[in-house]
């Protein structure tokens, strides 16, 4: 569903991706790791076509994301790292909105529903501005999968949230993953990382230095292994490998 080829982004002529390569089949939960600034948050933006790519490109779904953005954002649920939704508007007219936008009509049941799997109570007419940071980011939870995209593209859903909305949260993704979706999730928490994902992929100087799958994804094994690609140690043991052969 998400194919990424020799994807490369800069800004001001720093490299913050350089011909990254990414795939993301239906029902992967797939985490990006990497340290602040690796590009995590480039890279959704590329693919939540916010942002142009310097060069390379990427399908969504069998779209070509330069040719077709509008299908691209079609398929897509984002959040970002700010919530993107309106403070002066309540939770239920904020998704409302979205939902004509996307030409959804008469859809104040999913609404509830939405509303609901993120324990938000959609009678509550308070505006938004004067909710918590936990529950504006709640709300962006469920403006992101309101019109049941088959790919979800999340930036730290976690942040803000109280350890109930966590373990809430990740019986979400979770059954969304059992539904077949694609999810593409960033998130720092190696513990929670090792519940959720399919896949855990490190970002490292603007490309995926490595994959983890199966028995190498618990926390120690995580914690462990991405020590040494900072450190340069997986690098180097690269490069004495290639000296060699």
């Amino acid at each position: 569903m998400i194919q990424v080829t020799q994807l490369g982004k800069e800004y001001q002529r720093k490299p913050v991706l350089r011909g990254l390569d990414l795939s993301v089949l239906p029902g992967e939960l797939v985490v990006l790791q990497g340290a602040n600034g690796a590009g995590k948050t480039t890279l959704l933006r590329i693919l939540s076509t916010l942002t142009r790519p310097t060069s390379g490109n990427f399908t969504i779904g069998g779209v070509l994301g330069s040719s077709d953005p509008e299908s691209v954002r079609s398929q897509i649920g984002v959040m970002l790292h700010q919530p993107m939704v309106y403070g002066d508007l309540s939770a239920v007219e904020n998704l409302r909105f979205f939902a004509a936008l996307a030409g959804k009509r008469d859809y104040r049941k999913r609404i509830d529903a939405c509303l609901d799997l993120v324990g938000l109570d959609g009678r509550n007419s308070k505006v938004v501005r004067l909710y918590s940071r936990g529950m504006q980011q709640r709300l962006a939870i469920a403006r992101a999968i309101l019109c049941n995209p088959a790919i979800l593209l999340l930036d730290e859903p976690f942040t803000g949230l109280d350890a109930a909305n966590q373990n809430q949260l990740v019986h979400l993704l979770i059954q969304m993953r059992a539904e077949g979706k694609t999810l593409l999730v960033t998130d720092h928490d190696l513990e929670r990382v090792s519940q959720i994902a399919t896949r855990v992929d490190y970002l490292y100087r603007g490309k995926i230095a490595r994959s983890f799958s199966g028995k190498e994804m618990n926390a120690e094994d995580l914690t462990n292994a991405i020590a040494k690609i900072e450190s340069g140690e997986a690098e180097n043991s690269a490069e004495q490998q290639r000296v060699v052969s």
